[in-house]
């Protein structure tokens, strides 16, 4: 049997508070506000748990890795996230990470920074317009 795809309403507010704690998404909704947080484009499916590796920006320039593992279980999302702070799991930059993955669920990939794929297949058609017959056919109609 397949795994369901998480969406946005999976990941609320009160599931990530209760995640992390109510301190932890406060200071983490300060970091996703400043955009601290990218999902490095790995986000992948491994049977029936979903893997996100991201890295967030702390105070003094120090970068920080998130390891984030999301199974769909009856109950809800089981979240199992590491971090390479101090804290070392569920901490306010887990938090930035998780907030910033729901908006890319939400379908805004251009707010975080993250060319949509039909912009890079746009680019490649202008570099080779030879070939952009064959490249059309990816693109929606406009």
């Amino acid at each position: 049997m397949p795994t369901p795809p998480i969406t946005p309403d999976m990941l609320s507010n009160a599931w990530l508070k209760e995640q992390c704690g109510s301190g932890a998404y406060e200071r983490g909704l300060h970091y996703f506000n400043r955009r601290a947080s990218s999902l490095k484009g790995s986000i992948q499916q491994l049977g029936r748990y979903w893997l996100i590796f991201a890295q967030t920006d702390g105070r003094m320039a120090q970068r920080y890795e998130q390891k984030i593992r999301l199974e769909i279980k009856h109950q809800g999302i089981e979240m199992f996230a590491l971090c390479s702070c101090p804290v070392g799991y569920n901490c306010k930059h887990v938090v930035s990470v998780m907030l910033t993955y729901r908006q890319t669920l939400e379908g805004d990939p251009a707010s975080l920074g993250v060319q949509p794929f039909t912009h890079w297949l746009e680019q490649l058609m202008e570099s080779a317009p030879v070939e952009s017959e064959v490249l059309q056919e990816f693109l929606p109609d406009r």
